[in-house]
């Protein structure tokens, strides 16, 4: 299924267009670490899309749905929602805060906790084999990557961003309705009174 940004539609299944996240998110791996967005196929960016959606989806908003808004489950866009200033966010359409807090959530997702191989040479013969075995008093000795007149790779662990501070970041506080503990946000609201 494509995505879908027409919010009078049944059809409706993104926030975000596939063109608006090939500006923001790369404009936001500066900053958070690179997922290589605009290496993916359509369908692979279409899956975060729907994936970031369902994310804001799980939020209890303040506000009142916009009543064009028919597909099931879809939260955005709003009324009588105000920005931090004071002026009204426009009910007739997803605020930009909501995409780049999904821009967030996509790139802490796609990095956390990655783990990437490179460097080293592909060996002739395989580590691990038995290089050398004795039968009185046993001794057996496996290959390593000096064996094989190959390099060892290097293993980079990447530790994504918390997802708290995304809607920390983007979201004003005062879009938020009652408990947010189930995302994680309990300590948050207690320390900086954002709840």
């Amino acid at each position: 299924m494509t995505i879908t940004t027409d919010y009078t539609s049944a059809e409706y299944n993104s926030f975000m267009s596939e063109a608006e996240a090939d500006v923001l998110i790369p404009e936001l791996e500066v900053i958070y670490g690179s997922m290589d967005w605009l290496t993916l196929t359509t369908a692979e960016k279409e899956s975060w899309l729907k994936y970031a959606t369902v994310q804001v989806n799980d939020i209890d908003w303040n506000g009142d749905l916009n009543a064009a808004v028919i597909a099931p489950n879809m939260t955005f866009p709003r009324s009588g929602l105000t920005y931090k200033t004071g002026q009204a966010v426009d009910p007739d359409s997803v605020p930009n805060d909501i995409k780049n807090y999904m821009t967030c959530v996509i790139i802490n997702t796609a990095i956390n906790g990655t783990t990437t191989t490179t460097g080293g040479s592909t060996p002739n013969i395989t580590t691990g084999e038995i290089k050398s075995k004795t039968v009185g008093n046993v001794t057996i000795q496996y290959t390593t990557s000096a064996d094989t007149g190959g390099t060892s790779p290097t293993t980079t662990t990447t530790e994504g961003l918390d997802s708290n501070v995304c809607l920390d970041t983007y979201i004003y506080s005062g879009w938020l309705t009652g408990d947010t503990s189930e995302l994680g946000l309990g300590s948050i609201c207690r320390i900086r009174g954002l709840c």
